[in-house]
């Protein structure tokens, strides 16, 4: 792995809110369509606090990966690989209705940079909420969607068991700090 995409994995989003509001969009209570969703974002995203954008290269059951485009001196653009079993985990935890911070995502063990990058996909996903100051997001689909609090909580229970069930087999087949990282056959240049 170079030397700067190292670098760019372990940086903190840092971008100002998105001008297009997510929330004009049907709400998506299945964590399948997160992924799909964010695999259909075909332009630059912009996290919900900072400078700079990123845009997300694929998803799948293993891992989101972004391109990170900084906007700031002395950071270097590149991919940051994001495990898709902490997202379903925080996507669970959406659909039981918590509201998400980087405080809370840091108290259950993810690192700074992660739980900002957690904070920053979940941002993009039509439904969720967010606050710049302090830097949150929640579950709030419009007023007029028919979902029921059923169904979210159905999802949330999808989405947590597919989040232990990576986690188990991650932990069977290699150390988590080699799943973290993408693949160099997908690096891009």
């Amino acid at each position: 792995m170079a030397a700067g995409e190292q670098h760019a994995q372990d940086q903190e989003p840092e971008c100002p809110p998105a001008s297009a509001d997510s929330s004009a969009l049907a709400p998506i209570p299945d964590f399948a369509a997160v992924l799909r969703h964010l695999r259909a974002r075909g332009e630059p995203c912009a996290p919900p606090s900072g400078v700079g954008s990123f845009l997300p290269l694929y998803a799948n059951d293993v891992e989101v990966v972004v391109w990170y485009l900084p906007a700031r001196e002395g950071h270097v653009p590149g991919e940051v690989a994001i495990p898709c079993g902490r997202l379903a985990a925080a996507w669970a935890r959406l659909m039981t209705g918590a509201r998400l911070t980087r405080e809370t995502l840091e108290a259950e063990g993810e690192r700074p940079g992660r739980a900002l990058w957690l904070l920053a996909l979940l941002a993009q996903v039509p439904g969720v909420r967010a606050q710049a100051d302090p830097l949150a997001v929640w579950w709030e689909p419009p007023a007029d969607a028919p979902a029921t609090e059923t169904d979210g909580q159905a999802s949330g229970r999808r989405a947590a068991k597919l989040a232990s069930g990576k986690r188990r087999a991650r932990s069977a087949r290699q150390p988590a700090a080699e799943v973290e990282a993408a693949p160099a056959s997908r690096r891009r240049p």
